[in-house]
């Protein structure tokens, strides 16, 4: 079958399951993150600016996300059924990537596993629903990869480095992946590195300047990305009694509420983390294990409205194991192309380091592992057949005790100890 076909075929599955889930699935009211997302997309929709709810400038929020949910409000009104149309057709393209970013680093048969696994891949089709970055951010990220890898041309270096700066103003955690990314230029000899450095980064500028210059001029300072950074890295440091991922200004004095300056506050907490982490170096370096585990932790079903009440995730359990195995197995493969999504898993790594684990942040990595667990299926599958099917038992097994047995406690023995 070509290449072209595979690709329609899984567009359309794709799109139908995410269709389905957003159509069929009631969805909870908004809150938190994505009311905040829900309301910049609709002030903007009002012709109103990037404005907060109290119609003041703000670049607390990188822009991207909500220019797309008030384009479509725009066009649509402000119907959330909408946004999660858009995204299933997203979501779809973001499975067809897969599939040709596969391709052209492994092989047809691998591509397409890894196409069809994403399209019933249950993190994948429930971030399509929800009014969050996630599926915008990894359709650009992908999209971008794809680019940069599949014709050394500079066109499409250029044009990657638009997208990526897209990308980096949906989720600037990409800011990580940036560095690997120029020295991926050094090594691939089919560049003129410096030469294509300056179309790389002078394509990102270019994105990143309208943004830029917008914040010096309605908030008298030098924002290129966004000015959540702070109360993101001090909560990184200063946990919050809920975890990571909550929001808590714990040991703040009463210097900060005073500040009514936005980037002021930003540089306050950067500054208050640093400070923090000089005088509790040996605590910040024991939280790197933990933010390393909830990247890569299994035990996160309750993220999911479909874990079916088990708080074990069988379906990234099944992709943990198997990329792990086709990571290993492709490890010493000299492939420039490899190299690069070995450079990115890197970048997401250090960026979970510097701020911290969770699967929100491990989400965007995924359809990429998915890749290298077809890797594995295959591979193992030829040798030992037994050895596959051993590995789905045992993550069938894991999801069905944490399903029928409550282990709260066994939690708790562990969290104590770490």
């Amino acid at each position: 079958m070509s290449k072209k076909k595979v690709a329609i075929i899984i567009f359309v599955l794709a799109v139908t399951v995410r269709l389905f889930y957003a159509l069929i699935v009631t969805h909870a009211p908004l809150v938190n993150d994505p009311k905040e997302y829900d309301t910049l997309g609709f002030i903007l929709s009002q012709g109103k600016g990037y404005v907060n709810s109290l119609g003041e400038p703000t670049a607390f929020r990188p822009p991207i996300y909500p220019l797309f949910l008030g384009a479509i409000y725009y066009i649509a009104g402000h119907d959330l059924i909408w946004v999660r149309l858009m995204q299933a057709i997203l979501g779809a393209g973001i499975c067809v990537l897969v599939y040709l970013i596969a391709t052209t680093i492994f092989d047809k048969m691998i591509g397409s596993l890894s196409g069809y696994l994403c399209c019933c891949y249950p993190p994948l089709i429930v971030s399509t629903s929800q009014i969050l970055t996630e599926t915008l951010f990894i359709f650009l990220l992908l999209l971008g990869i794809l680019l940069v890898i599949s014709r050394n041309s500079y066109v499409n270096l250029m044009i990657s480095g638009f997208i990526f700066g897209l990308a980096l103003l949906t989720r600037p955690f990409l800011i990580f992946f940036f560095p690997f990314l120029f020295y991926w230029i050094l090594l691939n000899n089919k560049y003129n590195s410096l030469k294509a450095m300056a179309i790389l980064i002078t394509s990102i500028l270019l994105i990143l300047s309208p943004w830029t210059l917008r914040n010096y001029y309605r908030l008298h300072s030098f924002v290129p990305l966004a000015n959540l950074g702070g109360l993101a890295l001090y909560n990184s440091y200063v946990v919050p009694k809920k975890g990571f991922g909550f929001i808590s200004l714990e040991g703040i004095d009463d210097e900060y509420y005073k500040i009514k300056d936005e980037p002021k506050r930003n540089k306050y907490l950067i500054r208050k983390s640093i400070e923090y982490i000089r005088e509790n170096p040996i605590k910040a370096i024991a939280l790197t294990k933990i933010k390393l585990l909830l990247f890569t932790y299994p035990f996160d079903g309750y993220w999911y409205p479909i874990s079916f009440g088990s708080k074990y995730n069988v379906f990234w359990g099944i992709i943990l194991w198997f990329s792990a195995l086709g990571i290993a197995i492709n490890l010493r493969d000299n492939d420039i192309n490899k190299k690069l999504i070995y450079f990115l898993f890197i970048s997401f790594l250090i960026g979970i380091m510097v701020f911290y684990g969770s699967p929100r942040f491990r989400l965007p990595v995924e359809p990429l592992l998915i890749c290298f667990a077809a890797s594995g299926v295959i591979r193992l599958s030829k040798k030992n057949i037994y050895a596959s099917s051993m590995i789905v038992f045992i993550n069938v097994m894991l999801f069905t005790i944490f399903r029928y047995f409550k282990l709260q406690e066994l939690f708790d023995y562990l969290k104590d100890r770490m």
